[in-house]
């Protein structure tokens, strides 16, 4: 199918060109999420920081973070979700950067206040990431988790609106 502004042009089983903000990326599945995530493409949630505010889909966010998971289920607010105002924006960004593709921008000297977030949001794998780039240690991370964690979102039925 064709859709004029956004979406995918397939021409065979698995033979698909993006359109939209994707036109000239090679497609893969993290690559589609961190552009839907970029370009606010069906966002349903802002997230709150301090001053900034991201806009994110309920499904990724909550199927990667359980912290993310049991505020939403807690929370009054369907779209909104005001996070702590302590919390540094740009590196809120490198956690939502992982949470959709499993990789982040870390560096040596953010490091240690991502692996912090990361430890409060229970993101075991981005905290062990920040750990091994602060001791640029050479022990085997965890395994990566979005696809597990994106089937196990449609497995059980977290989000029953959603079908394909």
């Amino acid at each position: 199918g064709i859709n004029a502004e956004y979406g995918v042009c397939c021409g065979g089983y698995h033979s698909c060109a993006l359109t939209g903000p994707w036109t000239g990326y090679q497609s893969t599945f993290a690559e589609e999420l961190r552009l839907s995530f970029r370009n606010n493409v069906l966002t349903d949630l802002e997230m709150q920081v301090s001053n900034k505010t991201f806009k994110v889909h309920k499904a990724i966010i909550s199927a990667r973070c359980p912290v993310i998971y049991k505020l939403l289920q807690t929370s009054k607010a369907d779209n909104t979700l005001i996070l702590s105002d302590k919390i540094n924006p740009d590196l809120f960004d490198a956690v939502l950067e992982y949470l959709y593709t499993d990789r982040a921008g870390i560096s040596t000297s953010n490091a240690n206040e991502i692996q912090y977030l990361a430890m409060n949001f229970k993101l075991e794998r981005l905290a062990s990431i920040c750990q091994r780039k602060q001791k640029k240690a050479n022990f085997s991370l965890p395994e990566p988790t979005l696809a597990k964690d994106i089937k196990s979102l449609l497995n059980n039925n977290i989000y029953s609106d959603i079908s394909f």
